[in-house]
């Protein structure tokens, strides 16, 4: 009964095969369910540890790991060596390690079958790779090759298996960093569409703003230039007037002077408004064209921002000193017009001077010619014998009413 092989030595009992590879086709393991995100956290994550803990086993898979491990292998070699102090046939000895063994390699299917259901469902080149290889060891593990399998081969075979087992553990476990990276560019690319959506609006409420002070500076224009055509016509009607008493009066030649004087400086400062109106309505149309230019940039950048919607920030900073841009301009094209709006408020007060000038010279040139001329009748009154006043003599009378009036001045 020593002598006698037990029948689970024996090299066709299942017990031997290393079948737990192979125990189903490799069509049935990699089609058996897509792996989900349980089962990637199971290897990936918190179940890292406990994979490993199953890869390692007896004195191949002796490697810097939990307590737990350690104690597994330490019992398999104390099971190893009371079995050999109890049975020292070499038949027992082979037996054993081969049950042993058995145990390492069912063990190692599992986590094989756990990793093959992981990376089931994965697409990436690596996991195909490792996929074949280990369809590849299943076929060399048939059970067509049991009988032949010798102690190297199968050391060998745990050994490729150990090697790839933690490239599927590697590979895994890129694939969920490389997850977990695609989630955080997600959140960050939300984050930057909620910055581009509240960027969005600001530009619109400023755009508002600019329409409204646009339409404002138009309707100050249309009202300035009714005013200055109202000025043109009072001016015309003084000339007009200015004009009238020069025909009805016979001004003296100092008084004519002085009048041609203040007459000239008005015209020299009408024609400088209208110089300076001119000016400043050409201003005005390179400032309304440029609007339509900002406009239309603004259109366009916020087409632009609807198109990407997930641009990044140096798009919006170039957006943002756009916006600036405009809005400096705008800035100063305010200035300019308050400047404008001054310098015609300063003209109107100087042509209403001039004009309270001209009629202070009319009525003293009038209050003049009266008064020579009632001079004139007192004294052609005084003289009897003439029926007809002496033009001579009247301009003589004349000049001396002149000479009293400008001493009394």
């Amino acid at each position: 009964m020593a002598h006698s092989k037990p029948p689970h030595h024996s090299s066709a009992s299942p017990e031997f095969d290393l079948p737990s590879l192979s125990s189903e086709p490799e069509s049935e393991v990699f089609s058996s369910g897509v792996a989900t995100s349980p089962s990637f956290e199971i290897i990936g994550s918190s179940s890292s540890g406990n994979v490993n803990k199953k890869m390692k086993t007896e004195g191949e898979f002796n490697q810097e790991g939990p307590g737990d491990e350690v104690h597994r292998s330490i019992s398999v070699q104390d099971q190893l060596m009371t079995g050999r102090k109890v049975a020292q046939r070499p038949s027992i000895e082979r037996s054993e390690s081969l049950m042993s063994l058995t145990d390492a390699l069912k063990k190692q299917n599992i986590v094989d079958e756990e990793i093959t259901q992981a990376v089931a469902g994965c697409d990436d080149e690596k996991f195909v790779t490792v996929r074949e290889k280990v369809s590849k060891l299943k076929k060399e593990c048939c059970p067509k090759h049991r009988r032949r399998s010798t102690t190297p081969e199968k050391k060998e075979l745990r050994r490729s298996l150990k090697k790839k087992c933690k490239e599927c553990k590697d590979c895994v476990a890129k694939h969920l960093e490389a997850m977990q990276i695609s989630q955080e560019d997600t959140s960050e690319q939300l984050d930057e569409l909620e910055k581009l959506k509240v960027e969005n609006m600001k530009l619109k409420s400023q755009l508002h703003k600019v329409f409204e002070a646009n339409m404002k500076w138009q309707v100050y224009d249309s009202q300035r230039d009714h005013y200055v055509a109202t000025l043109m016509e009072q001016l015309e009607d003084l000339k007009e007037k200015l004009q009238q008493a020069k025909s009805s009066t016979n001004l003296d030649e100092a008084a004519q002077r002085e009048i041609d004087k203040i007459l000239l400086a008005s015209k020299d400062k009408v024609t400088a408004i209208e110089e300076e109106k001119i000016q400043l309505e050409d201003d005005l149309r390179k400032f309304k064209q440029l609007c339509e230019q900002k406009e239309q940039r603004i259109r366009q950048l916020e087409a632009q921002l609807r198109e990407r919607q997930g641009g990044d920030k140096d798009v919006v900073e170039a957006l943002k000193q756009q916006i600036l841009l405009c809005t400096e301009d705008f800035e100063a094209e305010r200035r300019d017009r308050e400047r404008a709006q001054g310098k015609i408020f300063d003209l109107e007060t100087e042509l209403q001077l001039l004009r309270r000038q001209l009629e202070m010279y009319e009525g003293e040139a009038v209050q003049s010619m009266n008064s020579r001329r009632q001079a004139a009748l007192e004294g052609h009154a005084y003289c009897p014998g003439r029926t007809v006043p002496d033009d001579y003599d009247l301009e003589e009378d004349m000049d001396e009413v002149d000479s009293l009036t400008s001493a009394k001045e």
